[in-house]
């Protein structure tokens, strides 16, 4: 089973790297369900659980564009340790929250320490592997972390239940430091390689915090990437909270059913690992694969739709884990494939402004129209909308051009910097 990951093992600074990701995940896990059991129990109000979420999501928006100006220019390997150790000091003062207000504060602090960490995170990890290994260390991640999906909630709910929120706010900046700790050992540089000369022109404000967005313009194959994965961010945000009335409203089951439904997700992603660690080499094109994968994910989501038998339901989910997986795989390595290194942390951070309204709308109108058509339309509509952009993008010129360009070798593009 690990004979694929093989080649991974030498390298050092990547296993270091996953191995404080995984940590992180966990502790990200714990935090969670700490926030909401605090939140919950000082308000008994859904409507603040949900407001929690969203000032998570705000500094994704507005934090990570800036913050990739930096990551191009510093140490990564210091941004990093510098947002976790911030993550750190932020979880033990919540330790003393008692307001509401102090609870949301120390939320959003966190959510910046995160948008912060993350760009950077993703723009030092390809110059930890060779070109040739991109995918089979995204699979190899990708298989780790549905072990912690599977995992890390379930030990995150003992915890808080059973440890109390003290605890597991200690429990929380304990994997944040130990995150710290593993990228503190790393040994390759953290800088970025240098740009062109071209791009060394002083840029005004905007054009430095809008790099990362006319890269994306600029290249045929990222303008895609980033439309077919802005149409899967859509579809997955809504899916948590429908599938919860899809389970008592359809199935006529409880809670039980929604746990081994998210857990059954994370078996699918170890599987969807895996394959693509044993065969993800044998694909010839990526874009192509991924309109596959897009079609295939809507007839799954289609018949999990339709279908009220409890067993196959269950199967039907873990296939979504694994093409969830597939997806996330693919979609990291022609990323890590396709963006120059000097542009990394700008094009990363760009990146949140684009998905994360897009999962705040999802979550808003998903809810919404389940309560006016109901959920199995809903998840009808999400399923003929990937199968409808997953055939149709075939015919269309863009998809051409992108799909040409990503046989080509990928090099600078130094015109857009």
């Amino acid at each position: 089973m690990l004979h694929p990951y093989r080649a991974l093992f030498a390298h050092r600074d990547y296993l270091l790297l996953t191995a404080g990701n995984l940590i992180a995940a966990a502790g990200d896990n714990i935090l969670f369900l700490a926030l909401l059991s605090k939140v919950y129990e000082l308000t008994h109000s859904p409507l603040n659980l949900g407001i929690t979420t969203i000032l998570e999501a705000i500094p994704g928006i507005f934090i990570s564009p800036m913050a990739g100006y930096f990551i191009d220019r510093w140490d990564r390997k210091r941004i990093m340790i510098a947002a976790d150790l911030f993550n750190v000091l932020a979880v033990v003062g919540l330790i003393s929250a008692s307001k509401l207000w102090q609870i949301y504060f120390i939320a959003f602090l966190v959510a910046v320490g995160s948008a912060i960490f993350q760009p950077a995170n993703n723009s030092l990890l390809p110059n930890l592997l060779s070109r040739n290994l991109y995918l089979l260390g995204n699979s190899f991640r990708a298989t780790l972390q549905n072990v912690r999906q599977m995992t890390g909630p379930a030990l995150g709910g003992v915890l808080v239940t059973f440890a109390g929120f003290p605890i597991a706010c200690l429990a929380t900046a304990g994997c944040f430091g130990l995150s710290a700790l593993c990228t503190f050992f790393i040994r390759a540089s953290g800088y970025a390689t240098k740009a062109p000369k071209i791009s060394e022109e002083k840029l005004g404000f905007w054009q430095e915090f809008s790099t990362g967005w006319r890269v994306i313009l600029a290249s045929n194959v990222l303008k895609f990437v980033v439309m077919y994965q802005s149409l899967i961010v859509f579809v997955m945000s809504m899916q948590a909270p429908i599938i919860y009335v899809f389970v008592k409203e359809v199935l006529h089951e409880g809670p039980w059913l929604v746990g081994v439904l998210f857990s059954t997700i994370g078996v699918g992603g170890i599987a969807g690992g895996l394959l693509m660690s044993a065969w993800g080499h044998r694909i010839k094109n990526k874009l192509a694969f991924a309109l596959l994968v897009l079609s295939f994910d809507g007839v799954v989501l289609l018949a999990f739709a339709l279908n009220t038998f409890i067993p196959l339901s269950i199967f039907l989910f873990s296939l979504l884990g694994v093409i969830g997986t597939v997806n996330a795989v693919i979609f990291n390595t022609i990323l890590q494939e396709e963006v120059p290194d000097s542009v990394r942390g700008r094009v990363h951070g760009g990146l949140g402004p684009i998905y994360r309204p897009i999962e705040i709308c999802s979550v808003g109108l998903g809810t919404w129209l389940s309560s006016v058509i109901g959920v199995v339309l809903v998840l009808a509509g999400a399923s003929v909308a990937e199968l409808v952009v997953a055939v149709g993008s075939y015919f269309l010129p863009a998809y051409r051009r992108a799909r040409s360009r990503a046989t080509a070798t990928p090099s600078e593009e130094t015109a857009t910097r």
